[in-house]
């Protein structure tokens, strides 16, 4: 317990409660665990990582905030950019939660209790989490699958079926859940290598399949546009308010789940045809901003991930080695962009946090770099905690992370013929394999 936090713990323990979060190091979180289950600890304070994959049975479950920061990364251009956003827990995992109270085998009944600040608030989430008879609400189970996860799984599918066709392609995609629904049309729209030209593919492909099917029965004579200023685009589909302006909007009820699924609605594609239809270049520029990477093969050509040789997908050397290191071809890129630019032990750090970024979903922090610069330059761990103001938990994560990304860093370096890279590579995985607290 020689950290503040460590301590901190101690304290509360002394008093029959505690606090358990992904900042506590893995054994301190696993000590409080075990004294919550033999009742030793009566009380124990909690983020959502209790909710789920933890063996916590309880009496009472309180849910204080339903409302949590979620952060989000994502890739523009080169960058990596962060934020945060607050957002309501989804209705599965707060039942799960509450699920922690009267476990079968420990509790004949159990109680969980939301609390709220006022009644619109109690109204809002009743609403949310139960229905009209107080039963708990469960939200569909949809894929979670991104455009970047696509590209991973048709590159592995290719690396371990080399000269496979287009049509095995499709029969994979068919097999995810996420296209469990798709027919063979539109699982091969998917499959698609269209170039920017090419607009009504795209448009096809950037948009919800049933949206999309309804948007082609639309008469082009439901269709008026109104403004163009730029890419700034206002217009009426059927009567409803749509447009383009740094990426599409739309008054109709569907649009909203299109847009968090990253597809347009029928109204924003049909209008997106009439402009093409008009004027090809306009529509071009709008789909520049609106259909970021939506063809995974063109992508992994275009990166020379697999490379098609009569009709069928080989993948090439650096295809092999992406799948080899189980990495994403977006993570890829980037550190076959960036190695060749690492020039000293700091320069390798911050990528490693940048990609790291990414990969674990994390608000960027160059002090990751600094503790782990200090932990390779004689630092203990609990010093680098308090010096960086770190929990101990997540430097451990951290920790992990960053010796198998520096291990995929080495051995990148090493096949693009990087010596100096790959030299400082060894000496950032020799370091962190001999760290100890």
């Amino acid at each position: 317990m020689q950290t503040f936090l460590g301590r901190k713990v101690v304290a509360t323990i002394l008093r029959g409660t505690g606090f358990h979060h992904a900042g506590l190091s893995y054994y301190l979180r696993k000590m409080i665990e075990d004294m919550f289950n033999k009742k030793m600890i009566k009380v124990l304070v909690g983020t959502t990582t209790l909710g789920a994959g933890i063996n916590t049975p309880a009496s009472v479950v309180i849910i204080r905030d339903l409302s949590v920061p979620s952060i989000y990364s994502q890739m523009i251009g080169f960058e990596v950019k962060t934020g945060v956003v607050a957002k309501l827990l989804d209705s599965n995992r707060v039942h799960q939660m509450l699920g922690r109270a009267g476990r079968p085998g420990f509790d004949d009944e159990g109680t969980g209790i939301l609390l709220v600040s006022s009644n619109d608030e109690k109204n809002l989430l009743k609403k949310k989490y139960f229905d009209e008879n107080m039963n708990p609400k469960y939200e569909k189970i949809e894929s979670k699958i991104t455009f970047m996860d696509l590209m991973e799984q048709i590159l592995i599918f290719i690396t371990t079926n080399p000269g496979c066709t287009k049509e095995d392609l499709a029969n994979f995609l068919s097999s995810l859940y996420k296209y469990r629904n798709a027919n063979i049309e539109d699982i091969n729209s998917i499959l698609e290598y269209a170039s920017a030209s090419d607009i009504e593919n795209i448009v096809r492909a950037i948009t919800d399949m049933n949206e999309y099917k309804k948007a082609k029965a639309i008469p082009d004579s439901a269709v008026v546009i109104f403004n163009i200023r730029g890419t700034r685009v206002d217009g009426e589909v059927e009567g409803i308010y749509c447009g383009f302006n740094n990426g599409p909007f739309c008054y109709c009820k569907n649009f909203q789940i299109c847009d968090q699924n990253k597809k347009l609605c029928r109204h924003t594609a049909k209008l997106l045809m009439s402009i093409a239809n008009k004027n090809a270049e306009l529509a071009s520029s709008i789909l520049g901003y609106t259909s970021n990477d939506v063809f995974p093969i063109e992508s992994l050509v275009k990166h020379k991930f697999i490379e098609i040789r009569e009709s069928a997908f080989y993948p090439t050397e650096l295809g092999m080695l992406t799948t080899r290191l189980y990495i994403r071809p977006t993570t890829s890129f980037l550190i076959k962009k960036f190695l060749s630019e690492v020039e000293t032990l700091m320069d390798f750090l911050i990528l490693i946090d940048k990609i790291a970024t990414l990969e674990l979903n994390l608000i960027e922090r160059k002090s990751m770099a600094m503790a782990i610069l200090s932990l390779l330059k004689g630092l203990r761990m609990p010093e680098v905690c308090d010096k960086f103001n770190i929990a101990m938990g997540d430097l451990e994560i951290y920790i992990d992370f960053a010796k198998w990304l520096a291990r995929v860093f080495t051995i990148m370096a090493q096949w693009l013929g990087l010596d100096d890279v790959y030299s400082i590579g060894r000496q950032v995985l020799a370091g962190l394999n001999s760290l100890q607290d």
